[in-house]
């Protein structure tokens, strides 16, 4: 099975599923308006980060604090707050998703656009 690699500022974020019919079995969407209930998800999992996701954005540049900060030894995305495997909230519709047969639920997403992580279980 292919590999997802994001290149540059991108990061691979696995989009939640959304439930198609509610806990007392009512159905929410079916067909056309099912695929687009999941495309409007904005809750995901961090696959993998690009190369230099979060580089640049300010406050996420490790060398600039100093030798004896916390912040001197972490990456850019750990200093951002997040880790591969969070589950992360992003803007709706935002991203591209992959055409990659079996991961097409994963979206590339820019670093910034990623507004909160989530802990805890996300009801959708």
């Amino acid at each position: 099975m292919a590999e997802i690699k994001p290149l540059g500022h991108l990061v691979a974020i696995e989009v939640l599923e959304v439930e198609s019919k509610s806990k007392g079995g009512i159905i929410f969407a079916t067909g056309k308006n099912a695929e687009f209930e999941q495309d409007a998800c904005e809750f995901g999992r961090i696959v993998e980060f690009g190369p230099t996701a979060f580089y640049g954005v300010t406050g996420c540049i490790p060398e600039k604090y100093p030798t004896g900060h916390p912040f001197h030894s972490m990456s850019p995305p750990e200093i951002w707050g997040i880790k591969i495997g969070d589950t992360v909230e992003f803007r709706r519709h935002e991203g591209k998703q992959s055409a990659v047969k079996g991961k097409e639920r994963i979206r590339y997403i820019n670093d910034t656009q990623i507004v909160g992580r989530i802990i805890g279980e996300v009801e959708l």
